[in-house]
């Protein structure tokens, strides 16, 4: 009877999120998706692509959120969400949500609070040519495949 809920995020910007997981740790030993950009990479497409497949085999028990959704429209997302639980819709998730970073790989001196503060960022800006082809490749057609880009946003990565 457990619901499951997949909350899908932007590989570009999970991926990101991994390789800098390590900065705030001080040396401590680091998970191995955070240490190579290609693991991330296809770490990312493993779980997006699992958690994708069973939402859509079990949508009586799964239900997949997209982040951006969420942070675009906290209140409308955390509705949608408590109803799938079987929850009584309340403001405080959405409102903790907006105004919180969760699980954030990127320290408090970042600028801006809430959700949208480093979430959305574009992490295409601060990657090198590499970095983008092996995304590209990598993790470039699960990413498609669950509608988060287009063709074209990636084409111009895919060579070379």
């Amino acid at each position: 009877g457990a619901r499951f809920v997949h909350i899908l995020r932007d590989g570009r910007r999970v991926v990101h999120s991994m390789v800098h997981f390590g900065a705030g740790l001080g040396g401590e030993e680091l998970p191995w998706w955070a240490t190579d950009f290609t693991k991330a990479c296809r770490t990312w497409a493993r779980f997006a692509a699992a958690g994708d497949e069973y939402t859509r085999s079990h949508p009586e028990r799964g239900l997949t959120v997209r982040n951006e959704d969420l942070v675009a429209d906290p209140a409308g997302g955390f509705r949608r969400l408590l109803a799938f639980l079987e929850a009584e819709d309340h403001p405080a998730p959405a409102a903790f949500f907006a105004e919180n970073r969760v699980n954030s790989s990127f320290g408090p001196t970042d600028q801006g609070r809430g959700a949208a503060a480093r979430t959305l960022t574009d992490p295409w800006a601060e990657w090198d040519q590499e970095q983008r082809r092996t995304f590209a490749r990598v993790a470039g057609p699960t990413l498609l495949a669950l509608g988060m880009a287009r063709p074209e946003d990636l084409a111009p990565y895919a060579a070379g």
